[in-house]
């Protein structure tokens, strides 16, 4: 009998509609093979199910996690961005209802949202324990007081749940892991099937049908920003970074290259190109051991150093992906990330040193109005990335933004699936100036309107082939069907 599942939700069907299934990325599940590897470490036997890149419906993974018998289920609801536990909130209540309706088995639920609103996880879904913080400790004691039948859960520090008088009892989170190589150990990644995880296509322009095998890992966790409107330090409390071993994380990317033939990877750091120089001791490290890898890392446009752009691309580092988010002075600066006079000069300089740029912006944030997204979108028009994200801003729960809508009464989707950006009932947070629709309207021209556009075909088809080009074709013959645009 094992002592743990982990659980992995997701619903590509229900967050990118007709573009999930050939063209959204699929990827590991970063976090459930860290937690599952932490588990194994203190003696548990784990096993995990992958439900999105299997494509489970609900229904199909209950079924099997019933098959395995394990003593306690846990979801770990994170994903490939912060705000993508927010979104697996809806196959994860879906899983947990299925499982409950054919068994009694314990589950436990972990990730950003439910941190950031315990009690009303509890309340809302069909789970026993809400895990608050990162989870790996509490995950651990909860599953030694569950398989030696113990029921003294008031002892574990980040558990919420209710006790046997069905008193509502949450307890202080634990402690953040401060030595992660040494406590969490190398990802399990032998628990997943890592030959059909699949890259962004954006990551594969280069060889489009080349998007698998694809990995993620991070070299660290949180973040020292606190960006308005982004839920990553809502998991750990507050900002600030806490680094593995250059040596480790090195090592386990030879691993991924060498055991899974990994080339395509990205580096899922909030910030891994950092002022304080270390993620250049672990790309010096991968030009020594010369492997052929196609990565993509974050970064912020004033955490770059241009001196270092050469050598990044050696390493590897093929794309860059900076969050732009506005062109307005105003807008920014409400949101906490003051705007830089040298944006496109950065961007300029990583493209001429053969790293490719993907250029990220949200519409939408408090103080946009039309003239001011207007204005982000010529930005992102002149920049001419090969690759433009376009947001609708989403006060996502854990955030300040979420706090800022809730004061001023603003509209937030009435499930969890609206907060996707893809999603048919996308609701994005209105403006002082504008409406929701307004907003969604202006995303959906934009992203349109740019990825059709003969200045940035002509670009893609230059450095990247016609293969490239007929991709985008591809994704811009999906529209989007939207709820508060009347489809």
């Amino acid at each position: 009998m094992t002592d743990v599942l982990l659980i992995n939700p997701g619903d590509r069907k229900m967050t990118f509609q007709e573009l999930g299934k050939d063209f959204a990325a699929i990827e590991p599940p970063y976090w459930v093979v860290s937690m599952a590897s932490f588990l194994r470490n203190n003696n548990f036997s784990v096993e995990v199910i992958d439900s999105d890149v299997e494509n489970y419906s609900p229904e199909e993974t209950a079924k099997k996690a019933i098959e395995i018998k394990p003593k306690l289920v846990a979801i770990i609801s994170h994903g490939s961005t912060p705000q993508s536990s927010t979104l697996n909130m809806y196959p994860a209540g879906k899983i947990t209802k299925a499982i409950k309706q054919l068994s009694n088995i314990p589950i436990a639920i972990s990730g950003i949202h439910p941190t950031a609103l315990p009690e009303k996880t509890l309340q809302e879904e069909k789970v026993d324990f809400v895990i608050i913080g990162e989870g790996p400790n509490t995950l651990r004691y909860l599953t030694e007081a569950i398989k030696n039948n113990e029921r003294n859960f008031k002892k574990i520090q980040g558990l919420c749940f209710y006790d046997d008088d069905k008193t509502l009892v949450k307890n202080n989170a634990a402690p953040l892991v401060e030595n992660i190589d040494h406590t969490m150990g190398t990802a399990a990644w032998d628990l997943i099937p890592m030959e059909k995880y699949r890259s962004h296509f954006w990551h594969s322009y280069d060889d489009i049908k080349k998007t698998q095998p694809y990995a993620s890992i991070y070299t660290a966790l949180g973040c020292k920003y606190n960006c308005s409107f982004c839920q990553v330090n809502a998991l750990f409390g507050k900002p600030g970074m806490r680094f593995r071993e250059p040596e480790n994380v090195v090592n386990e990317i030879g691993m991924l290259v060498e055991k899974y033939g990994v080339r395509n990877l990205k580096i899922s750091d909030e910030l891994f190109v950092n002022n304080e120089g270390r993620h250049m001791k672990i790309l010096d490290m991968l030009i020594e051991r010369g492997y052929d890898l196609n990565m993509w890392v974050w970064s912020r446009i004033d955490t770059m150093k241009t001196k270092d752009l050469e050598r990044m691309k050696k390493a590897g580092v093929n794309w860059a992906v900076y969050g732009i988010e506005s062109a307005d002075v105003n807008v920014r600066r409400e949101i906490g990330k003051p705007i830089r006079p040298d944006v496109e000069e950065i961007v300029k300089a990583t493209r001429e040193s053969g790293v490719s740029v993907v250029a990220n912006y949200i519409f939408g944030l408090p103080e946009d109005n039309m003239e001011s997204m207007q204005s982000t979108y010529e930005q992102a028009e002149r920049i001419n990335a090969e690759e433009a994200n376009f947001y609708a801003a989403q006060a996502y729960p854990g955030t300040r933004l979420y706090t800022q809508a809730l004061k001023k009464g603003w509209k937030l989707p009435e499930k969890w699936s609206g907060f996707s950006h893809h999603s048919y009932d996308c609701l994005p947070v209105q403006t002082n100036y504008l409406s929701s629709a307004d907003v969604l309207k202006f995303r959906d021209d934009s992203f349109y309107k740019y990825h059709t556009s003969k200045k940035y075909l002509h670009m893609i088809k230059e450095k990247f082939g016609q293969n490239a080009v007929d991709t985008i074709n591809k994704i811009t013959s999906v529209k989007l069907k939207r709820q508060i645009l009347g489809d």
